[in-house]
């Protein structure tokens, strides 16, 4: 008759429940792998809530960068046509 020995080196251990460890392996990094990031979205989505609102980012800051930008001199051409196809201007004579 053969004897059972226990296993006591803890190669056996798991601090996953044993219904866990059934699932094929490919399903259990799935899973680990979506666990960690969404621990990791949540502290991110935390820690966002709570910080400072930088120097740049407060409404006054906003609203005098909108007025020096309305009183910015422009010295632009007209509209850039970015499609080369219409560019192309068929049918009118080329200059």
């Amino acid at each position: 008759m053969a004897h059972k020995y226990i296993d006591t080196s803890g190669t056996e251990w798991s601090p996953l429940p044993a219904s866990f460890n059934a699932l094929p392996r490919r399903m259990q990094v799935f899973f680990g792998a979506s666990f960690f990031i969404g621990v990791a979205t949540g502290i991110h989505l935390y820690l966002r809530s709570k910080r400072n609102i930088g120097r740049t980012e407060s409404a006054e800051w906003k609203a005098e960068t909108k007025r020096l930008m309305s009183q910015w001199p422009r010295e632009a051409a007209g509209p850039v046509e970015l499609n080369p196809i219409r560019r192309l201007r068929y049918g009118e004579p080329k200059v």
